[in-house]
């Protein structure tokens, strides 16, 4: 923890530059053994890096492989069921600025 004050930088981009260092081709094999203990807390990272616009696509992604992983768990408990919605609301409203800008095909609409 000392290193986080003496490099100036908070716990959120702590979190961040741990999971900007994670190769992309092992992200979801990361997420997939990450106890389920962990998951409210990481989503509660996910939404702070999606109201900051830090690294939307990689959030977008980590998102998307968690509920994929942990679609039952997360279903069954309020609490999660609300931080999931608050992070679809949040989600969707950051994509739609960067539907200008980026060039996805119809199917990747879709989805967002």
């Amino acid at each position: 923890m000392d290193s986080l004050i003496t490099e100036n930088r908070n716990v959120f981009d702590f979190v961040l530059s741990r999971l900007k260092n994670i190769p992309r081709a092992d992200l979801e094999s990361t997420l997939k053994f990450l106890p389920y203990s962990y998951i409210e807390k990481f989503l509660y990272y996910l939404e702070h890096f999606i109201r900051k616009e830090k690294e939307i696509e990689m959030v977008v992604k980590c998102l998307y492989l968690i509920l994929k992983s942990y679609e039952s768990q997360l279903a069954s408990s309020q609490s999660m069921v609300r931080i999931i919605y608050s992070l679809n609301m949040f989600a969707r409203k950051k994509l739609q600025n960067y539907k200008v800008c980026l060039p996805l095909s119809v199917v990747g609409y879709d989805r967002v």
